[in-house]
């Protein structure tokens, strides 16, 4: 049996590694749902909430149970949700200590917000949450582990129950579900929601801070007595398609946003500067990662898609409101 010491080392390396090389993002799984639903981009853009209306949770369970070539890219990649996050790195880690780790999946529905999927080691008690601001963390039966940082998560296990307790609910109970299930439950709220967003972020457990700020009632996973956090959000870019608008937001906590809006009465003049409000963002409020995470998978290629088909669709883009000021 590798040391428990090592085997929360290599989660956690697993942990950045994941971050790090891609944003949080929901783009393949729309591609895949595009695919299965037979749709275009252009049939996204002009009904975003329609295009994936046939698809229920059944179908998308025996899609994601029939071996489509484009299923394991979806968790498997350089980006995604909650779900590709938890499931991504069990593979990797079970992979490389195949005698050390057993993984189970859990799924929770939670009332008017997205639900939740992330994974455990039965034979560790590790658990894998992109939740958590400090990498990966042991959980057993009868404990609650609390996180603070500029949020509260707390996770407790009792009588063979998972639960999870966050900023945006009361206390919600998970349910054990299978790789396909929580796949299929991910996929299915995409479906749903469509929600078409770029978040940057970072790992990084060497760079620790504000210590007055932090209270963790765990013991460190990385070093004694050395626990912060360790993910920092950045920009966000996310389409509203159903005003014909894209924005940018400089980060999760707060409302400053530029607007980009598409409309038959702009000019080639006003996208040549839509580009540019995108770059110089990119730039500005990417994080350390925005290179490799906007040229992860499909992420660049997919957002031209949707600004292609904007375009075609209403028009040309205008800046209407920038974050990065002189508009």
């Amino acid at each position: 049996m590798t040391p428990l010491r090592d085997l929360l080392a290599a989660a956690n390396k697993e942990f950045a590694a994941a971050t790090n090389s891609g944003p949080y993002s929901s783009y393949e799984q729309v591609q895949l749902l595009l695919d299965v639903a037979k749709k275009s981009v252009r049939d996204l853009v002009r009904d975003p909430k329609g295009t994936f209306a046939a698809l229920d949770l059944d179908f998308i369970i025996e899609v994601c149970g029939s071996g489509h070539p484009a299923i394991e890219q979806t968790w498997n990649g350089d980006m995604g949700r909650c779900t590709d996050f938890a499931l991504r790195i069990a593979h990797r880690l079970t992979r490389h200590f195949p005698n050390d780790f057993d993984f189970e999946y859990f799924h929770v529905s939670r009332p008017n917000v997205p639900g939740h999927r992330l994974s455990r080691c039965a034979k560790t008690g590790i658990v894998v949450d992109i939740l958590s601001d400090i990498g990966v963390f042991t959980l057993w039966e009868g404990e609650t582990k609390t996180i603070t940082t500029d949020h509260t998560v707390s996770w407790k296990l009792l009588h063979d129950k998972l639960s999870i307790t966050d900023w945006d609910c009361d206390e919600e109970v998970f349910k054990k579900v299978s790789h396909v299930e929580a796949l299929a439950q991910d996929l299915h709220e995409v479906a749903r929601c469509v929600p078409l967003i770029v978040h940057f972020r970072e790992f990084d457990p060497l760079h620790f801070h504000d210590f007055d700020t932090l209270t963790v009632d765990m013991p460190g996973s990385f070093h004694d007595r050395l626990v912060g956090p360790a993910r920092f959000p950045y920009g966000i870019i996310k389409w509203k398609l159903e005003n014909q608008q894209l924005t940018l937001r400089r980060n999760v906590d707060t409302g400053d946003r530029s607007i980009i809006s598409w409309s038959p009465y702009h000019t080639e003049e006003d996208e040549d500067e839509a580009r540019l409000e995108l770059a110089c963002f990119l730039d500005e409020y990417g994080g350390p990662y925005a290179g490799l995470q906007w040229d992860a998978g499909d992420v660049r290629a997919f957002f031209k898609k949707i600004w292609n088909a904007c375009d075609e669709a209403f028009g040309k883009p205008k800046v209407i409101r920038s974050v990065l000021g002189g508009h």
